[in-house]
């Protein structure tokens, strides 16, 4: 093998369905509409302009209802994985974020919908808050 090739895999990783992270400051964990939905629609309800949702294909939803239909369209997806970004202090969801382009053969995965409310951007929680304490020094 030459310098910079990547050796051949033996395992092709597994699907990140049942994926749970636990941070410091937060846990992302797979989004199932029951139980996450309610309080992330109210936790979108800080950004009264909409600004949330500039850079997303959808959004912001005028009722409760319109948000938990739309998320009920992916709750059992396989590409893309929808994942609620709780704040362990309050234990409330905050955010969402997805896997998506999910290919194991070529071992690649995308991070997207990336949608933090208020109450997490700028704070530590979205910063940094879902690496293990084991895994960085600042």
């Amino acid at each position: 093998m030459s310098f910079g090739e990547i050796e051949d895999r033996l395992v092709i990783p597994l699907h990140p369905f049942e994926i749970e992270l636990e941070g410091k400051l937060v846990m992302i964990e797979l989004l199932f509409v029951a139980k996450s939905a309610a309080e992330l629609y109210e936790a979108y309800q800080l950004d009264q302009y909409g600004y949330n949702w500039t850079y997303l294909p959808y959004g912001p939803f005028s009722t409760q209802s319109d948000y938990l239909n739309w998320l009920r369209l992916f709750e059992n997806g396989t590409d893309p994985v929808f994942f609620a970004i709780l704040n362990k202090a309050t234990g409330k969801a905050a955010g969402v974020a997805s896997f998506l382009r999910i290919n194991p053969q070529w071992g690649t995965i995308e991070v997207g919908h990336l949608n933090c409310s208020l109450s997490l951007k700028k704070t530590q929680e979205s910063d940094r808050g879902y690496v293990p304490d084991d895994e960085i020094s600042l």
